[in-house]
């Protein structure tokens, strides 16, 4: 979960393990802090388009890991 400024707020254990930090490393970082370009101008973009819109946005993205290069995953952004 991020807030309306993209800094996470929440991080699930199955997101910890993808990306390789813990929760204590992500919450309250942006997105460019947590994720490598180009992927973090990829999901802020994402992001942006879920406020402007206020909808949800469902997507399907390869996603970077510290273990196995790079995973196929589901990705629900939600307006709340």
């Amino acid at each position: 979960m991020k807030d309306l400024e993209g800094r996470f707020t929440y991080v699930s254990p199955g997101a910890e393990r993808v990306i390789g930090k813990s929760a204590d490393a992500i919450v309250g970082h942006s997105t460019a802090e947590t994720f490598p370009s180009p992927y973090a101008e990829q999901y802020l973009s994402r992001h942006h388009e879920v406020i402007d819109s206020r909808t949800d946005l469902s997507t399907v993205e390869e996603v970077p890991t510290p273990d196995v290069g790079f995973i196929t995953c589901r990705a629900l952004d939600q307006f709340m």
